[in-house]
């Protein structure tokens, strides 16, 4: 009287199939950690003039993982010390106060990268007077070389002359770094940033300066030789993947929008995936893919290929109102980007990507961002869900183990799903954090190259933007006299090996992939991708080759 188990042909019971609904939002299940909703008080309020000693365990609730989590730094913005740089010379910073490109409390983190302990950082043009949007970090206190006793600092990396306000003419959109709200450091040591090209992007005076671009710098050549160095990888994107009106178009009042978010890159191929958390309605203004509203981005530079996946606001992505309307301390939260967190998984050549505005998690074959032949309508049926989880989402990322880490950001925590049985991300999390004083908004994982660990930057986004997210009882002073901190994580990769090890063997991972510079060109292209019209062939034939490579690889490592 029971139901048969499914089998397949050679016998072994099959995996059950996940897929994605496109209209109704999914029930939400059992929350594992705390919601903070109330604002913080006098009595749960961290305090500035008392920050938490770097190295400090923070707790968990449940799982292997809990209560191994480490705090690793805690900064600090009031009104009494501001972060800062490493300027050329007194004289230099007194000049970008008085011209307005250094306004110390409009600065605040997004994203941050770990590399052979050092901390690469993004500081986006969120307002107006932040003179350096791509850092290096370097802790008061610390042994760093440049920091200092008393004050955070931030050195602008490559250099100064990368991070200036461009004037927006080609030839300078061409060696500057606008806007930047994720980057990310490779095994192979180079630096990669999405540029957005956009200044003070949530302000009255938002604008779009440069076309969006990739670029890719070697740390090594740019750290001998910052003044001169020069990126290995410089890719301006093309109208049909990320739209641009032109230089000085206006962020507000209804110009063209693109918000590219956050990226992934294959080491071994240098396949690159960009979500562009787009924002809704923009114009139908006549501009190639003016019709939609986000999306996710695959592009290959050497190839010269750039695909897309678009218009998933309303038919995949969204799930308004239950998902994009939410508490973070107190605060109302109301956000409706599409894609905004991605990880390419080392175990399936999936991209996994999710939305603030969603209690969803997706995930497409990376091979369908690669194949130039589908259309837009084939890319989006190769989406599916892949879990449902209880809380909303920013940054997050796969480890070299198939693990997913993210915030949970009405809880203030840090989750980590490991995979059942099938190789499916179990829905039942393990909370490695949560502490509602601590953790507020979780913009950004990632894996600490050299250090075998994650790390991760929450920022306290809620206050530096109060006019943005407000709340009853939660105080919104002036821009000038508001505090704030941001808070740097990080957590072992436990079971296995670390991703320069394994991604240094990974040349074999491509064998039969097809050529994808043949079928851009419109050619046969012999190999996985050649018989596919909805990715899913490509799908499940990687999913095999990159599941056998990674288990011999870590197999090999291991003996």
């Amino acid at each position: 009287g029971q139901e048969d188990a499914p089998t397949s042909t050679n016998g072994q019971e099959d995996a059950p199939t996940i897929t994605g609904t496109t209209m109704d939002p999914p029930a939400c299940p059992a929350r594992p950690a705390p919601f903070c909703t109330e604002p913080l008080t006098e009595e749960t309020t961290p305090d500035p003039a008392n920050p938490i000693a770097p190295g400090t365990l923070v707790q968990g609730t449940n799982g292997p993982n809990a209560g191994e989590m480490t705090l690793e730094h805690e900064a600090w913005s009031t009104p009494e010390s501001r972060f800062d740089y490493t300027w050329p010379s007194p004289e230099d910073r007194e000049a970008a106060i008085a011209n307005g490109t250094f306004v110390d409390y409009n600065i605040n983190i997004a994203g941050i990268k770990g590399y052979n302990g050092r901390w690469f950082m993004t500081t986006p043009r969120w307002k107006g007077g932040v003179p350096a949007t791509v850092v290096e970090y370097l802790p008061k206190g610390s042994d760093v070389e440049g920091a200092s006793p008393d004050k955070d600092l931030f050195k602008p990396w490559p250099s100064w002359h990368w991070n200036r306000y461009s004037d927006g003419t080609p030839e300078d959109c061409n060696s500057t770094i606008q806007y930047t709200h994720a980057a990310l450091v490779d095994i192979k040591g180079r630096l990669w940033v999405i540029d957005n090209g956009a200044a003070d992007l949530f302000v009255d005076t938002g604008r779009y300066v440069c076309p969006p671009k990739v670029m890719a710098f070697d740390i090594a050549e740019c750290d001998a030789n910052p003044d001169t160095c020069e990126p290995v990888v410089h890719y301006v994107l093309p109208q049909e993947c990320a739209r641009f009106g032109g230089t000085n178009t206006p962020v507000t009042g209804g110009g063209p929008i693109q918000f590219l978010n956050d990226l992934a890159v294959d080491p071994v191929t240098d396949w690159i995936y960009i979500t562009d958390a787009n924002f809704p309605t923009p114009p139908n203004d006549g501009l190639p893919g003016s019709e939609y509203t986000g999306g996710v981005i695959g592009l290959n530079v050497e190839l010269g290929i750039c695909n897309r996946v678009s218009s998933m606001e309303t038919d995949i992505v969204q799930e308004a109102p239950t998902g994009s309307q939410f508490i973070v301390n107190g605060a109302n939260i109301a956000l409706s980007q599409s894609a905004d967190g991605i990880a390419l998984d080392p175990i399936s050549d999936d991209v996994v990507f999710t939305s603030i505005g969603a209690y969803s998690t997706w995930t497409m074959p990376a091979a369908a961002l690669r194949d130039p032949t589908l259309t837009n309508d084939e890319r989006a049926a190769a989406i599916s869900r892949v879990m449902v989880k209880d809380d909303q989402t920013d940054g997050f990322t796969v480890d070299p183990q198939g693990n997913l880490w993210m915030g949970g950001m009405q809880s203030s925590s840090v989750r980590k799903y490991v995979r059942d049985e099938w190789g499916y991300f179990d829905p039942n999390p393990e909370i490695v954090f949560s502490d509602c004083s601590l953790g507020v908004w979780f913009d950004s994982f990632g894996d600490d190259i050299g250090g075998n660990k994650i790390v991760s930057a929450s920022n306290e986004i809620t206050l530096f933007f109060c006019e943005l997210f407000p709340g009853a009882g939660i105080p919104c002073p002036p821009a000038p006299d508001r505090t704030f901190a941001f808070r740097i994580f990080s957590a072992p990769i436990t079971g296995g090996t670390s991703m320069d090890t394994i991604m240094a063997k990974a040349d074999t991972w491509t064998e039969g992939w097809p050529d994808y510079a043949a079928l851009a060109a419109g050619e046969d292209g012999i190999g996985l991708a050649s018989d596919t019209t909805s990715g899913s062939s490509t799908h499940t034939s990687f999913k095999i080759l990159a599941f056998t490579g990674m288990l011999a690889l870590i197999f090999m490592h291991l003996h």
